[in-house]
């Protein structure tokens, strides 16, 4: 673990960050040197895997010497998360594309059928990012925060609701399905049963994220909760 790496407390949790660069680059020269360290990285991982990726290695594909490379990254996590935030700036909008016709095409379907969609869409989220790095994106996956990042460019590019303003709408189209009174609390459980369940096992089983009897337990505990709390008024 790196020891300059360090931890900021949130307001319900703590994101451990990542290392930063030494320096950032300000002259067009220093910019290409960054920005070819960083394409080398990319390259080893989709080409050589993740085993060979050594800062020797990203310098040797760089073609730039290894004393050029630390004056700019400390080490490779901190390369790595120059990457990974390219990277998911540079997907943001394709993510949005894929998954949200899908999960529209599911409302008018049924209630279960949209559950389910919303849980396997956020599973391969994960997995997208688990498969360039595993072990540098369950470190630090919180830090990076891809489905805050995702929600905001729905809502600022394609003028669409983000789940918070979502889900109440979801569950008022189905309330005669839906036993909780408080739909903006039933939402906000829905979506933290979703969140929580999937990120114990990207922690812990990530093998679990592409599990279908793993989603659909997730998705049969979201459906009890949303049906069964009828039942419980009952008594």
């Amino acid at each position: 673990m790196p020891d300059d790496t360090s931890v900021t407390a949130g307001p319900t949790a703590m994101k451990k960050l990542p290392p930063e660069p030494r320096r950032r680059p300000s002259q067009s020269r220093s910019k290409v040197v960054v920005e070819a360290i960083i394409q080398a990285c990319r390259q080893v991982l989709a080409e050589e895997g993740v085993e060979r990726l050594t800062t020797n290695r990203i310098a040797e594909v760089a073609g730039v010497t290894i004393g050029s490379l630390y004056q700019y990254f400390p080490n490779k996590e901190a390369i790595l998360a120059n990457f990974f935030t390219e990277e998911i700036a540079a997907t943001t909008d394709q993510i949005c594309r894929e998954t949200t016709p899908r999960v529209l095409a599911q409302i008018d379907v049924s209630l279960r059928s949209t559950v389910r969609e919303l849980v396997r869409v956020t599973a391969e989220l994960h997995l997208r990012y688990l498969g360039l790095h595993g072990e540098f994106y369950r470190e630090y996956y919180d830090f990076f925060d891809f489905q805050s990042k995702v929600e905001a460019h729905m809502t600022q590019v394609y003028r669409q609701p983000s789940w918070e303003e979502w889900l109440p709408d979801l569950f008022r189209k189905y309330r005669s399905e839906i036993a909780p009174a408080d739909l903006e609390q039933a939402a906000f459980l829905t979506a933290n049963i979703i969140e929580r369940l999937l990120v114990a096992a990207l922690e812990e089983r990530p093998e679990w994220l592409e599990d279908e009897s793993y989603l659909d337990k997730i998705e049969t505990i979201v459906m009890n909760f949303l049906h069964g709390a009828a039942a419980e008024s009952s008594r």
